[in-house]
């Protein structure tokens, strides 16, 4: 016998006709031809004897496991299922090698191992297979449904169409430079491996050329204008019971914790939590009534400029933190509360979302299995101080808000006290009652009324198309009726000695109560000349007076916050305050008009005039003279805009000249004079008062007066004199022409109409009551 060996081949068929057979041929084909006996061997001795060429054995069958036929397929008859290989992990099938592919093809001892083995893989893939042909619903479990729709990578997120969503990282390093993480079921770089360290040692380089870049964040003279522990203990309390209670900002007990290390070396560098620090001190001044709090306001705008350097720095990624956030909203608080250009807020608003959203903060925390309960409550927290503080500042300027409620799904706050909850605690904090007061009960009803707020301001400000009367209708009987409720919640709290203040309870209605007048009040100056609109005239007027009405005293030394809040704050302060006192000087200088009329009132001599005031309209016209002190108390305070004191000081010298029956356009005049000379000498004080020097006008005049060039005054004014060059100051009388001031330039502001003493200081304010005052 020769060593010949036939070539082991596999055949599909016996030959080239259809197969008939239906068990398994266990014989190969050559000896099944021959009608011979085969042992079976590879190659077998038949085969061998005979020196056959070839010995080809069929495939057993069991090996050819049937896939799921899928209801659809795709591009040119493509199978669906083709993918469903690199849908479950990005793991293709290995591909064993020709040794192992003709063991399995024979009967053994494990067969019937293998065909349990082959039954379940086949129903494992037809299942797959039917949720991908049936719904195409992504494989995703539960404990990663955020996945869908973005993920979190190194604390920032990043939604469904950045391109970090559309690969997988980790799927080219290939072991051994790849791990997996069994709490997040999540591939991850191997921290041991070569790669890892030779990456982690360019990173840090990267930092140290980055810190060498970027000059100190904090420079050397900002602690020097920190002042001594006692008090900012007050400046911290004073936080403490009035803002923080509206924008829920801060962990308390953490930032207390904070601020006691930090005066145990105070020179210690930490800026992000020095900037908390000066920030909540800054916010604190208006509600100091120490003997250093006018010499405070040097200080406080020193902190504020620190913290917007900081936010504005290079190398922003440091600043994309919850810390940063609180920061920001921190920084855009105190620029109004203080009035350091709190009137631009908005523009700063818009950044503090997207941060806040490139943040995550937007989605709801229970989307994400690794944010412990702590972290939650801080991040639901944020975004609804966020979403508050965009939506106030939108109202202010007259701008859409730029989001809406289908662009984020995070739940409001629990209502838990600070005291409740901490950083390492193992469970969630259980919510108590809405009936229960805790330090979110008021955050907590600012999240109820948004979604109204939000449309409201939507409404008010769409450039296509005005608002319907039908939605002011609506959209205010909800707002009303959401005051109405809190109101009656958070007073019950007062009576029931809670921690809730007088003052945090005013601020919660006056700043959703604003929306209700800002909603009427465009028909609140129809209504005087089309009856229709009757109702706007009536709740833009309770409005108002609500608006007005100074909040519950509970006899505490804290029944001055409010005040301070109104004498030193602008942005949302300035602007609810404002619209409340034009609304109800528009309405009683219309209704003095009514009634002078009909009987022409007899002037009473002295000082006071509300005596010749109809009955009914004196709670009115006390209203304008308040809010005349008020607006000079504001300037003695350090308000440096003296056009709203100048305002309103014409709108008394108004009403007083329809009472008098006196010339209305010299009165306003002489109270305009007047005005500003008051408002000039308040100044001069407010500066001594700061620094202690006299403020020197003689090289600027111009800049410290806010009359704008006062030289092209007297150029374009026919004056005397020309008073071009030289430090002497012009007097006011020589700016006249024919017995009228030069109102364009002397009440100049870029974007306001100017004051038009003659037809109304309404014309300066407010714009767009041509219709109001038509029938003149």
């Amino acid at each position: 016998m020769s060593g010949h060996n036939p070539s082991l081949q596999l055949r599909a068929t016996d030959g080239t006709g259809p197969v008939k057979r239906r068990r398994p041929a266990l014989s190969c084909v050559e000896c099944r031809k021959r009608k011979v006996k085969c042992d079976r061997e590879k190659p077998c001795g038949p085969c061998i004897r005979t020196k056959s060429p070839t010995c080809s054995f069929r495939p057993n069958p069991l090996t050819a496991t049937r896939q799921p036929r899928p209801s659809g397929t795709g591009p040119a008859g493509q199978d669906v299922s083709a993918d469903i290989p690199m849908q479950l992990g990005h793991m293709p099938a290995p591909e064993p090698d020709a040794q192992d592919l003709v063991e399995e093809l024979f009967p053994s001892p494990s067969i019937p191992v293998l065909k349990e083995k082959i039954r379940e893989l086949e129903s494992r893939l037809a299942s797959i297979g039917e949720k991908d042909s049936e719904s195409t619903v992504s494989l995703h479990t539960e404990g990663s449904r955020s996945t869908a729709s973005g993920q979190f990578i190194k604390s920032k997120f990043f939604g469904a169409s950045h391109w970090v969503n559309a690969i997988e990282p980790y799927e080219a390093l290939k072991k051994p430079n790849v791990q997996h993480n069994e709490p997040t079921s999540k591939p991850e770089v191997n921290k041991s491996s070569e790669l890892y360290i030779a990456v982690a040692e360019c990173k840090r380089m990267s930092r140290i050329i980055k810190a060498a870049r970027v000059p100190p964040s904090v420079s050397t003279d900002l602690h020097s204008s920190i002042p001594s522990r006692d008090i900012c203990d007050q400046l911290v309390q004073g936080y403490m019971r009035t803002c923080e209670g509206i924008y829920r900002i801060l962990h308390v007990p953490t930032f207390m914790k904070e601020y006691e290390h930090y005066w145990e070396n105070p020179r210690r560098e930490n800026p992000p939590k020095l900037m908390i620090i000066l920030l909540v001190c800054a916010i604190g001044v208006p509600f100091y009534t120490g003997e250093e709090a006018a010499r405070l306001r040097p200080s406080y705008t020193r902190w504020i400029h620190a913290a917007e350097a900081w936010l504005s720095a290079p190398d922003e990624k440091v600043r994309l933190s919850l810390t940063g956030i609180q920061i920001h909203i921190l920084l855009l608080l105190a620029r109004q509360v203080c009035n350091i250009h709190g009137d631009l807020v908005w523009i700063s608003a818009g950044a503090l979302v997207r941060a806040a959203m490139h943040l995550g903060l937007h989605r709801d925390p229970s989307h994400f299995t690794r944010i412990s309960g702590f972290n939650s409550q801080l991040r639901r927290r944020l975004w609804a101080s966020v979403l508050e503080m965009t939506v106030q500042s939108s109202l202010d300027v007259g701008m859409p808000p730029m989001i809406s409620p289908q662009d984020y799904d995070t739940a409001p706050p629990s209502n838990i006290d600070d005291e409740d909850m901490w950083e390492d605690q193992p469970t969630p904090t259980e919510t108590k009652p809405t009936d229960v007061y805790t330090d979110t009960s008021i955050q907590i009803a600012f999240t109820r009324s948004l979604p109204v707020r939000l449309e409201v301001i939507r409404l008010l400000n769409n450039p296509h198309s005005e608002i319907s009367y039908d939605d002011v209708i609506r959209l205010g009987s909800e707002l009303t009726a959401i005051c109405r409720t809190d109101s009656k919640r958070f007073y019950s709290f007062l009576i029931s000695n809670c921690k809730a203040t007088p003052f945090q309870i005013k601020l919660l209605d006056v700043l959703v109560r604003r929306f209700i007048l800002n909603l009427h009040r465009p028909f609140f100056a129809k209504s005087k000349v089309d009856p229709r609109f009757y109702y706007s005239e009536k709740v833009s007027l309770e409005t108002s007076f609500n608006i007005i009405a100074p909040p519950i005293s509970n006899g505490s030394l804290q029944d001055g916050d409010w005040m301070n809040l109104l004498t030193h704050g602008v942005g949302f302060v300035k602007s609810f305050y404002f619209y409340a006192q034009t609304t109800i000087y528009l309405e009683l200088e219309c209704q003095l008009k009514e009634s002078h009329e009909d009987r022409k009132a007899v002037p009473v001599p002295g000082e006071s005039l509300a005596a010749s005031v109809p009955l009914r309209l004196v709670p009115l016209y006390n209203v304008v003279v308040a809010s005349k002190t008020f607006l000079l108390t504001r300037i003695r305070k350090g308000e440096l805009n003296a056009k709203g004191a100048v305002f309103i000081a014409c709108a008394l010298a108004r009403i007083n000249a329809i009472i008098n029956s006196l010339d209305i356009d010299v009165e306003v005049l002489a109270a305009a004079k007047s005005s500003i000379a008051e408002c000039a000498e308040l100044m001069r004080t407010a500066y001594r008062n700061e620094t202690g020097v006299d403020i020197d006008l003689s090289d600027h005049f111009d800049s410290m007066m806010g009359l704008g060039d006062v030289g092209d005054m007297y150029r374009e004014g026919g004056g005397d004199r020309e008073w071009v060059d030289g430090p002497q100051r012009p007097d006011v009388e020589d700016a006249e022409e024919d017995g009228q001031m030069s109102w364009q330039m002397l009440m100049q502001n870029d974007g306001v109409e100017s004051f038009d003493p003659v037809n109304g200081p309404e014309g300066w304010f407010l714009g767009g009551w041509e219709g109001m005052w038509a029938t003149e």
